[in-house]
């Protein structure tokens, strides 16, 4: 999904795309004429006003503030799933689609394999298709999850690129890694491992 302004929950919406319809990415309008064909829950665009973070980016020097919500994971069956959700960057040119809905970019999901989910300067994680090239590399030179994401975030590195990812293998080995000053981010398995961290 890209343009939605009134779905509550774009990544079920996105779900009810692939499971229900034949088609892949759905935007504006005509996203949210399916949302409200398929029950799914449709709100008044002010349910996404927030003063404070206005007023925070209002305050930033920068134009580039990033508000991106990334989750994989693995079920007991091996099946893995990715989901990328943004309001994308701030100041956005009217009608930019960042990398979030792009499969390949901001997400990849392939089951014996990998799930990502990414956030930074969507232009580039869309030029060089960053969640899938993490999954080709693990899947084609047979690199582990670390070494993949490391490699490609390197890489983005080299350009003056910013961005994370959060990759989950075939195994359940999470790998969150960024060239940020910080990002979000936390795991859990069935075991109890768990992490929460931010720096």
């Amino acid at each position: 999904m890209a343009s939605v302004s009134t779905i509550k929950n774009p990544i079920k919406l996105a779900r009810y795309v692939m499971e229900k319809t034949e088609h892949v990415l759905i935007v504006g309008q005509g996203a949210e004429k399916v949302a409200i064909k398929g029950g799914l829950e449709v709100v008044d665009p002010s349910y996404f006003y927030s003063k404070e973070k206005l007023d925070r980016v209002r305050r930033q020097k920068t134009k580039d503030e990033l508000s991106t919500v990334g989750a994989v994971a693995i079920d007991k069956e091996g099946n893995i799933s990715a989901a990328t959700s943004t309001g994308g960057r701030s100041n956005k040119l009217p009608g930019r689609v960042g990398d979030s809905p792009i499969i390949g970019a901001g997400t990849w999901a392939q089951n014996n394999l990998c799930g990502v989910s990414g956030t930074g300067h969507g232009e580039y994680f869309m030029r060089f298709n960053v969640a899938r090239e993490i999954c080709v590399r693990m899947d084609y030179l047979g690199l582990t999850a670390d070494q993949a994401s490391n490699q490609v975030i390197d890489e983005l590195s080299g350009m003056g690129i910013e961005g994370g990812v959060i990759v989950i293998d075939k195994e359940g080995n999470a790998s969150m890694i960024f060239n940020t000053d910080g990002m979000a981010r936390a795991y859990k398995n069935s075991k109890g491992d768990e992490i929460v961290t931010i720096y």
